[in-house]
């Protein structure tokens, strides 16, 4: 390779990748190359492909180091020669005709023809053992053929198209804004909120982004610092650890978290009251114990269903919780809702027709927490500690508690709000 071709192809490169951080006069001289050389440069550039993982997922560039192997390997493509190749797992060496090179996640793939065929193959620069460059002139691929589409299809596991998620909302720690903002996922739109709150999180809102396995890998990754809020099928998915596997409704790990998020909100806004409904199955051992465990568990998931749009959570056996950014007065009315919609539920058993309701309990954040509790949340100039948010979230679970024994001592099948202080 001549110096001025050498130089073409640095100057070619760098405007492409790095024309975003070096000065504009930096490229004048790649357009006063020859013609000649300037053809040269855009043939090469089709022969090389950047791939990751994530490609279709996130905008991302990657950095690669270079081995012997692909050193040989690309001086085979810029020649267009054919090399003498030795992979594992083959008895004896064979020609190879270099088609291109594929860089994806620190790894290196060679894509080319074996012998005097034109039909391409992957190999992993990895498990060549040993390769050189021959005098012989190499095959060149058809007309069509395009890199990065061949790669895309053996790299990636073949299906089908994905569906579409109209909108996509996850919440995320602060720790990981700067990944987030940098490698943006591929939709119609993004946003971002700034972090806030101590701890700190921020929530990404997606238009219209491919739901794919390579998506949900994409979150997971992020284990349980990743919490999808919209949609719930995606959330399911990722966020498992939080989600009650009978009921598909949060868990109590799933509960610990949002009661933490809300009372951090109201520690910064004192106008984010919120109410908690704590609810009970009326005499649900007698469902279990006269038909048996599969029926009660029907009919917990039945009831789930009726609880499943307000975020409920399994709190544990045949009690739920729903957490409402409302004053008790309105979440009193959403309660009825609830309790007359699992009213009308009819479960038929062989014989026998169970027609299940619920008693809820009802406290609102702070007025009903007790007096001690309720100064814990008087400083505002400092962040509220770990212990003390759980202290709180025992507090106002323990008076909604109250107020569904109050329930159950009234005759069931009803809603009680909590006595203020209590």
């Amino acid at each position: 390779m001549n110096k001025e071709t050498a130089e073409a192809l640095v100057l070619h490169f760098a405007q492409k990748y790095l024309s975003d951080m070096l000065p504009t006069d930096t490229f004048t001289q790649l357009d006063a190359a020859n013609a000649t050389v300037h053809q040269a440069v855009q043939a090469w550039d089709k022969k090389i492909t950047l791939s990751s993982h994530w490609g279709g997922i996130i905008e991302n560039k990657s950095k690669h180091a270079v081995a012997k192997t692909v050193d040989v390997f690309k001086q085979a493509l810029f020649e267009q020669k054919k090399l003498c190749l030795h992979y594992e797992g083959k008895d004896k060496p064979f020609n190879f005709n270099p088609f291109g090179l594929v860089a994806r996640d620190q790894q290196y793939f060679l894509v080319g023809s074996y012998w005097d065929n034109t039909e391409p193959f992957l190999l992993s620069a990895r498990k060549v053992q040993s390769l050189y460059l021959t005098d012989e002139a190499g095959l060149l691929p058809i007309d069509d053929f395009n890199l990065a589409t061949f790669a895309d299809a053996y790299l990636n596991h073949p299906q089908s198209p994905p569906e579409v998620i109209e909108q996509l909302v996850v919440e995320f720690p602060e720790s990981v804004y700067s990944y987030v903002k940098n490698y943006p996922l591929q939709c119609d739109s993004v946003s971002l909120t700034e972090p806030e709150g101590n701890p700190a999180y921020f929530t990404l809102t997606a238009i219209r982004v491919g739901n794919n396995v390579r998506l949900q890998q994409w979150l997971t990754g992020f284990h349980d610092e990743a919490h999808v809020l919209e949609p719930f099928s995606l959330k399911k998915i990722v966020n498992l650890s939080y989600i009650d596997q009978l009921t598909n409704l949060y868990n109590r790990k799933g509960f610990d978290r949002q009661l933490q998020r809300a009372i951090e909100k109201f520690h910064r806004d004192s106008c984010s009251i919120f109410s908690l409904l704590v609810i009970d199955i009326d005499k649900f051992k007698a469902i279990n114990d006269d038909n048996g465990h599969i029926v009660g568990d029907n009919a917990l998931k039945l009831i789930a269903d009726c609880l499943r749009q307000y975020d409920a959570i399994r709190y544990g056996g045949e009690e739920f919780i729903v957490a409402l950014e409302l004053d008790c007065n309105t979440a009193f009315a959403v309660a009825e809702r609830i309790r007359l919609s699992v009213a009308a539920l009819t479960i038929v058993t062989g014989n026998t027709v169970i027609q299940p309701t619920i008693s809820i309990g009802i406290a609102e954040f702070p007025a009903h927490l007790p007096q001690a509790d309720q100064q814990k949340i008087q400083v505002t100039n400092q962040p509220l500690s770990t212990e003390v948010k759980f202290e709180l979230i025992k507090a106002i679970t323990d008076s909604a508690d109250k107020a569904l024994y109050q329930a159950k001592e009234q005759g069931r099948n009803r809603c009680v709000i909590a006595e203020t202080g209590a």
